[in-house]
């Protein structure tokens, strides 16, 4: 995933360098999985399970690392659509009542 596919999905640059690095960091594919399915699937439950069967056994607090901060970087984004905002604001808020430490809040 490069900052120019990002962008070419109409993310603004700085969001979609931020996705682009963090893609980097976790190099095994873990990002696509907000291209992959449609936000109203989005779960941090369902992303592991996704992870592990794409990837295998992956660690709870990098899983959790890899869907929280692209959720931040998503949040911050003014061209999130609202109904992605709305999806990413109802699992952050969960997050937060779970009491799920934080990531890049």
């Amino acid at each position: 995933m490069t900052k120019e596919k990002f962008m070419k999905d109409g993310m603004k640059k700085l969001s979609a360098i931020k996705l682009e690095n963090q893609a980097k960091v976790f190099k095994r594919g873990h990002i696509g999985y907000f291209w992959l399915f449609p936000c109203d699937v989005w779960s941090i439950q369902h992303f592991i399970s996704w992870s592990t069967n794409m990837f295998g056994p992956v660690e709870r607090n990098v899983a959790h690392t890899i869907f929280y901060n692209t959720l931040y970087i998503l949040r911050d984004d003014s061209e999130t659509s609202k109904e992605i905002l709305e999806v990413v604001r109802n699992l952050l808020h969960e997050k937060k009542a779970l009491g799920y430490c934080s990531t890049l809040a």
